[in-house]
């Protein structure tokens, strides 16, 4: 027969045991953390699309930390010990368990730095680096582009000739806008950063120019001095030549977006009137963009080789715009859009189609509603207004991947000390 305190002894031991974790335990429990960390955002990303889709305010937040749990549970065992002669020969075992359970801390996101990043158009500097890390170019252009806009540069004169407008309820200029991008993404656009110097203030003399607390200030600006020698007709210029004053120069880099095939036509969705009838912008070497399609009445030979210089100017969404852009998709699919102008009645439409190489193409974002108790298999799905919305596991198109580069750029921006301005890309050959 045990003695009390070998009874003692196995029962303290396999409470012991009992509350232990293995290094597998631990594994496996950050490995289910992180898959809810996956779910949890990615639910996040649609019910906020789908808040887009139907007008309704974004509401963002963010899980800051999960604490356990670190064993099995926190067992206690309390065994009461006869002690002197009077006491029970009986023993009493009383125990208790509580199980580990997980627990976090969910933020709202809703400060006004958060809400002026958010609400702050991309940088030109993001959309290059995208494109030159190899995500789809229609991608981007759909997701990231509001707006793209063509103007004319004659005679020190600038006048916008052509806009292509990236919004899927007017389904007119959604096409257009669908096939200027499948134009532009032919002629194999390419990231890239031209340098230039501007000009900032007036001429400095020499001795404003040594100016020590200008100088600094001038550092930490970022402005240099570009020198001024007087003989201002040569090419070169010997360490010796006299410099008669100073240019104050800041440094400017400018996105451009490169198109490598020469030539490349982008289709203009009206005539321009210009020296003739164009219909098309052929895009040329030497950073010029030169009108083709001359009316058959034509003007002289000389006006005809006379070549317009033009711009393409790429206008940046915001991450928030780009989540409520992919409710416009989505609309476009649950509820419709009207075809054309003067149409009453809603139709609904597919997604736009984005191109993944050559010849493959799939749909940019799917969505569909069902209904609360609808069990069809889905790759995400929330539900809200008593409605359930999926991404189809079957059909689902580069939905994640979209879902993807928005969770990406909302983390890019989560910040911003100014107010949000306007963004732009130019395009160049």
């Amino acid at each position: 027969m045990k003695t009390p305190f070998e009874i003692t002894a196995v029962a303290l031991a396999a409470a012991a045991l009992a509350g232990c974790a293995t290094s597998h335990d631990f594994s496996k429990q950050a490995m289910t953390a992180n898959l809810a960390i996956e779910e949890a955002t990615n639910q996040a990303l649609l019910i906020n699309v789908v808040r887009g889709m139907k007008r309704r305010p974004m509401h963002f937040s963010a899980i800051q930390s999960i604490n356990g749990p670190a064993g099995y549970g926190a067992p206690t065992l309390t065994i009461p010990l006869p002690v002197g002669p009077a006491s029970a020969t009986g023993y009493a075992l009383s125990g208790t368990y509580k199980p580990d359970t997980a627990s976090f801390t969910v933020s709202p996101l809703d400060t006004q730095e958060f809400v002026r990043g958010i609400t702050t158009p991309l940088p030109a500097k993001t959309f290059a680096y995208y494109l030159d890390q190899g995500w789809p170019a229609t991608m981007l252009f759909h997701l990231l582009i509001r707006e793209i806009q063509i103007f004319r540069m004659n005679d020190n004169e600038k006048v916008r000739v052509a806009r292509f407008t990236n919004y899927p309820q007017n389904q007119k200029d959604f096409d257009q806008f669908q096939e200027a991008v499948e134009q532009l993404v032919s002629c194999g656009p390419e990231a890239g950063i031209e340098t230039g110097t501007d000009r900032y203030g007036a001429q400095l003399t020499n001795d404003k120019a040594s100016d020590l607390r200008k100088l600094a200030e001038a550092k930490k600006a970022e402005i240099k001095l570009e020198p001024v020698y007087k003989d201002k007709t040569a090419t070169k210029h010997a360490k010796d030549d006299e410099i008669v004053a100073y240019w104050p120069t800041i440094e400017d880099k400018t996105v451009v977006i490169k198109l490598s095939t020469d030539p490349c036509y982008l289709t203009l969705p009206h005539p321009v009137q210009t020296d003739g009838m164009a219909t098309a912008a052929k895009l040329t070497s030497k950073d010029k963009i030169a009108l083709a399609g001359v009316a058959e009445s034509g003007p002289s030979e000389a006006q005809r080789t006379k070549e317009a210089m033009y711009q393409i100017s790429l206008k940046m969404r915001s991450p928030e715009a780009v989540a409520y852009y992919l409710g416009e998709l989505a609309r476009a699919q649950v509820e419709g859009v009207y075809p054309e102008e003067g149409a009453h009645a809603l139709v609904k439409t597919k997604p736009p189609k984005i191109r993944l190489g050559k010849s493959e193409t799939v749909e940019l974002f799917v969505v569909q509603e069902t209904e609360p108790a609808d069990t069809t298999d889905a790759v995400l799905a929330v539900k809200y207004d008593n409605k359930r919305y999926i991404i189809p596991q079957n059909e689902s198109g580069s939905s994640m991947h979209a879902l993807s580069l928005l969770n990406q750029i909302l983390n890019l921006q989560k910040k911003a000390a100014d107010l949000p301005g306007p963004a732009s890309v130019r395009i160049v050959q």
